[in-house]
């Protein structure tokens, strides 16, 4: 009986033994080692992925800015349903919307038509003037000592930890917005990404950037041996979209004046709603995400999504990264894209004029409210037109007529950076908005243009005296004004009180204008002027570096009346403003877009939101911050010597704390 079966059991083994070797044999692709083991890490179970770590940031503020946080609430949905603990989700909004007078459904905010609330049980980990880049770049080394406010926690990453940044808000060439100042640069991005990789504080890191030409943050910048992959909205030169807007199709809830969600964000957070995302790709959803952004290949409403940096990184799972909703088990991700594609879109510059638009046109005519919101419109209108003028004229004051155009839209070789100097470009904007006022959301698409002028080899110097000649005057509005103050400044060593060095510290406030050089000897508070967003703001005191020394220095704003430009009047005798818009020049018949929808590449315009002085407590300058290991600081270092900007990494000792300490004890009783 036993010999009988013998046999029978050859065979079924020599069976399976044929299947397995045909099965190797039928490979449809041949794989070379490196992906053979790259596609193993994309398996990666439970145990082997070390702890998963998601930073979200919604870097706007104002309800015309609704998408932003809800892109960000939904987000963060997605990652609690995918089994991360709120104690690795780290959440940056400014948390304006939803307790709103202007939401129709208070304390609910909604990322899509028929979608729920994606409020409910979001940590506000940092709010309001919280949300900065400061704070960002802290949270992303693990840097405690370096955070302003906020809940305290920051990315406590090991080596062999995963870790997803999705960040939502509107951008320019090599600049992200920021609600509070000073704007997000490419370069100290990426910087920050490289000191992490560094740290050896991570084993991979994912990137998703939602903003108007989101490429230039990483093109020519991120590096593809740091293990880190990014995909963008759009590429170096083109704008994203807003989706979800009234008008278009899908729209939101007729009681919502703006849009809802960002197409690139949307996107791909609806493709993780619905699939098994231990099954899906990176580069799967990279795909899926691209061609419905792509709005059937047209762009005429979409744009290029396109991914950076490590790039053999996308064949691991999303599961690796934002875990994956139980739920979806049984939805396995196929290549057909499931999700309905979009007919229409908003340029991201436009998203807010549909709400400033929408909300005057349903207004009763006559009204106070239809007035005030007539008053808005105008405004942003004014603004976007005084910023185009501006910096049009200071090109063809640079260059000629002729030339200036040409100069300023220059679009350099696709995989070059935007600029060889950054520091020249972050000085220039700074230029530029003490002259003409504040960029503002909607000015960051002249970025390109600040970075041609340095590549042009033109000095910020020469842009003042062409700038003061270019603005003449400034609209008085909530998006192009700004204040000039003067500031009380103590704890600077006697040593240091150089009109050079001051002036470097200055950019931690505002906007360098004149220091007064009969404060400077001595050792009383040194007088020094700023042009700045938000004067109020200027209190509280920053760790400064001299020649490798740390003190601290104290801002107080002088109790003297604020000095604003402003358009002159008819009773100065001068014109009006050109860039001014008049009531009579809008109806109710007006259309932001006429009638053919907004055309990508063309000149429309966004109202950006209050650009604002960062508390200077644990302050950072544009020009390449640092944040170092915990447990140091690093605010600001500035050589007496040459009066220029470094960051060495140096640790306070006790020794200079208390020579600090006596420094600013001297210069306050002399107060």
């Amino acid at each position: 009986m036993v010999a009988a079966r013998l046999p029978l059991a050859l065979l079924l083994l020599s069976v399976c033994l044929c299947s397995a070797w045909a099965r190797t044999r039928l490979e449809p692709t041949i794989r070379l080692p490196s992906e053979l083991a790259a596609a193993a890490a994309g398996d990666e179970t439970d145990d082997a992925v070390g702890t998963r770590w998601a930073v979200l940031v919604a870097g706007s503020s104002g309800y015309y800015n609704y998408r932003h946080q809800a892109d960000i609430c939904h987000a963060y949905q997605i990652m609690k349903k995918g089994g991360l603990k709120d104690e690795n989700i780290i959440v940056f909004m400014y948390d304006d919307i939803a307790h709103s007078a202007e939401n129709p459904r208070p304390g609910v905010i909604i990322n899509h038509p028929q979608g729920g609330d994606v409020y409910a049980g979001v940590p506000k980990d940092y709010t309001g003037r919280e949300v900065s880049v400061n704070n960002f770049f802290a949270v992303l080394l693990g840097n405690k000592t370096a955070l302003t406010g906020g809940s305290g926690k920051v990315v406590d990453s090991g080596p062999n930890d995963h870790i997803f940044v999705f960040y939502s808000d509107h951008g320019g060439p090599g600049v992200l917005g920021m609600p509070t100042y000073p704007y997000l640069y490419g370069d100290d991005l990426v910087d920050v990404l490289k000191k992490k990789h560094a740290a050896g504080t991570y084993k991979s890191l994912v990137f998703y950037l939602e903003a108007c030409e989101s490429g230039s943050i990483f093109e020519g910048l991120l590096p593809d041996d740091i293990n880190v992959y990014a995909t963008t909205a759009s590429n170096a030169e083109e704008s994203s979209w807003g989706t979800y807007c009234p008008g278009e199709f899908p729209s939101p809830p007729p009681e919502y004046d703006t849009c809802l969600g960002d197409l690139y964000s949307v996107s791909w957070m609806e493709d993780s709603d619905f699939h098994n995302l231990r099954t899906e790709s990176l580069k799967q959803q990279y795909k899926l995400v691209k061609d419905r952004t792509a709005v059937q290949d047209t762009f005429s409403y979409g744009s290029h999504v396109m991914q950076y940096g490590s790039l053999e990184l996308n064949v691991q799972k999303l599961f690796s990264y934002i875990g994956t909703n139980p739920a979806n088990d049984g939805n396995t991700f196929v290549e057909d894209n499931s999700l309905p594609s979009f007919s229409k879109a908003v340029n991201q510059r436009d998203a807010d004029l549909v709400y400033f638009w929408q909300k005057y046109r349903k207004l009763a005519d006559g009204s106070s409210k239809k007035n005030e919101a007539r008053k808005e419109l105008l405004e942003v209108m004014s603004h976007r037109s005084h910023v185009d003028n501006s910096v049009e004229l200071i090109g063809s004051l640079l260059f000629g007529s002729e030339d200036g155009p040409r100069v300023l839209k220059a679009v350099r070789a696709a995989g070059e950076p935007l600029v060889d100097d950054w520091s020249c470009l972050k000085s220039m904007v700074r230029t530029f908005e003490a002259q003409c006022g504040s960029l503002a959301q909607y000015g960051m698409k002249h970025m390109r243009s600040f970075a041609n002028i340095c590549n042009a080899g033109i000095l910020p110097e020469a842009v003042s005296k062409v700038a003061a000649q270019a603005c003449t005057s400034i609209p008085s509005n909530p998006w192009s004004s700004i204040d000039k103050v003067w500031v009380l400044v103590c704890g600077f060593p006697h040593w240091a009180r150089k009109e050079k060095a001051v002036e470097e510290a200055s950019y931690l406030v505002g906007d360098f204008i004149e220091v007064d050089p009969k404060s400077l000897p001595g050792l009383g508070p040194i007088r020094l002027k700023v042009a700045c967003k938000d004067p109020a703001a200027i209190k509280g005191s920053s760790k400064v570096y001299f020649n490798g020394r740390g003190f601290f220095i104290i801002w107080n704003l002088e109790n003297e009346k604020n000095e604003r430009k402003s358009i002159p009047t008819e009773k100065t005798g001068k014109k009006k403003d050109e860039d001014s818009w008049d009531d009579d020049e809008i109806s109710d018949n007006y259309t932001p877009f006429g009638d053919g929808g907004p055309k990508q590449g063309e000149k429309r315009a966004g109202k950006q939101q209050n650009m604002e002085v960062e508390p200077v407590q644990a302050s950072l300058l544009d020009d390449k911050p640092e944040l170092l290991e915990q447990g140091t600081t690093s605010e600001l270092q500035v050589n007496t010597k040459s009066a220029m900007v470094t960051h060495p990494e140096v640790t306070t000792s006790d020794d200079v704390v208390m020579e600090t300490e006596n420094a600013i004890s001297q210069e306050v009783a002399t107060m």
